[in-house]
């Protein structure tokens, strides 16, 4: 059936063809990251960052296939996320509810028909159900796509680094470890600088990875958090400094918000980067994640405009600004 399904002379390879495309390439991909994302919580709500969690989790086994189990759960998750418009409210309890849940289904070898899977995940979502609700998005709360999506934002960025700034947090490293003012008014401007490289693609800005070894090395030090290596980047999260502020999580993700509702940045950005500001939780620590969606034309700030080179930033010229505005027109 697979193959007949890769094999664009078939019947079958037409249908999913049609299929695929109403449903749409973009929202299946964003469906399938939510479904993800949200199952990763529910894993890592009792066990975070270790491997083979779920597998060990649901079977009878260390011999039993997470095979059927990992599609009923995921197909379940589905229907609850997608169908019902519901979210996971309580990981932890759910992904009690799914303990062993392999002796519960028919084994893969069986359900060769549609009625029989569809079992599976009746079974499943009977059991996952009540772990959800039907209510609206938490402000300053990740969608579960993010969970997917994070580890390739990192990993992206040394290839398009013009998109991507990392910044290990919000406060200074110095023994007072005060929030740094200076860099909270220049982040707008970092804003409209990594929206004007062009408008092929979203730009990037993550709290929570250090910028350099040598911040890594004194955030160990005066923090006591190891830095956790992921590429060329070290991640180090910003729990460290909510605890040294005195703030929750909600509070920290606020003060950025508030340096951008409350700068000279220009519409629409403002506002698409505005809805797009996410906490998440990434093995065991908190990231502040800035989205910078592609703009249709230059954006400003203060009236000027701003482009990156390299770590700094500098005014267009008139005439580069004039080039820019071009590009963005084609």
């Amino acid at each position: 059936m697979l193959d007949k399904y890769f094999d664009l002379t078939t019947p079958e390879s037409n249908s999913l063809y049609i299929d695929l495309n109403a449903y749409g390439t973009d929202s299946l991909s964003t469906d399938v990251k939510d479904v993800l994302g949200a199952m990763k919580t529910m894993v890592e709500s009792e066990r975070p960052g270790v491997s083979g969690a779920f597998r060990s989790h649901v079977s009878t086994s260390s011999f039993t296939s997470a095979k059927t189990p990992f599609y009923a759960v995921f197909m379940a998750f589905y229907d609850l996320m997608i169908r019902q418009q519901k979210q996971l409210v309580a990981p932890k309890a759910a992904f009690s509810a799914i303990r062993k849940i392999s002796a519960k289904l028919t084994p893969s070898r069986n359900t060769t028909t549609e009625k029989q899977r569809q079992e599976n995940i009746d079974i499943a979502r009977g059991l996952l159900e009540k772990h959800f609700a039907s209510a609206p998005r938490p402000s300053l709360s990740h969608g579960p796509a993010m969970e997917i999506e994070f580890p390739n934002i990192i990993r992206r960025a040394p290839i398009e680094s013009a998109r991507y700034e990392f910044k290990q947090g919000i406060a200074s490293l110095d023994g007072k470890r005060a929030i740094n003012r200076r860099f909270l008014e220049k982040l707008p401007k970092v804003i409209s600088a990594i929206a004007n490289v062009g408008p092929e693609a979203d730009g990037y800005i993550v709290f929570g990875v250090a910028d350099t070894e040598m911040d890594a090395d004194r955030i160990q030090q005066i923090d006591s958090v190891v830095p956790l290596r992921m590429g060329s980047q070290l991640l180090v999260g910003v729990d460290r400094e909510c605890r040294s502020l005195g703030i929750q999580l909600s509070e920290y993700a606020r003060k950025i918000l508030q340096a951008i509702q409350g700068s000279p940045l220009s519409e629409p950005l403002k506002g698409a980067v505005l809805a797009n500001v996410d906490t998440i939780s990434y093995s065991g620590r908190s990231y502040v994640v800035i989205r910078v969606p592609q703009q249709a034309e230059l954006s400003s700030y203060n009236d000027d405009y701003y482009v990156r080179n390299g770590e700094d930033l500098r005014k267009m010229t008139t005439s580069e600004a004039l080039a820019a505005s071009k590009r963005f027109a084609r």
